[in-house]
């Protein structure tokens, strides 16, 4: 029995699939998924980045977000 919440979801999202196929909406569905244990992606660690910044900092519009990412990331 699968007690994990994620492991749930891909449960029901399989079961989905299956009926696709079986009522033929779907003659054939690709489900692609992260090695167990690889479920960190490099682009969480920008955005993990981001998100401290924006915590020490005070931006109230996206103008002030967007200048402040230009600033702090794109430095030449």
């Amino acid at each position: 029995m699968m007690q994990d919440v994620g492991q749930n979801k891909n449960r029901y999202l399989l079961a989905y699939f299956c009926w696709r196929t079986i009522i033929g909406l779907n003659e054939e569905i690709r489900y692609l998924m992260q090695v167990a244990g690889h479920a960190r992606c490099i682009i969480d660690a920008g955005f993990g980045r981001i998100k401290a910044l924006y915590r020490r900092t005070d931006c109230e519009t996206l103008s002030d977000l967007d200048y402040l990412l230009l600033v702090k990331f794109c430095r030449r």
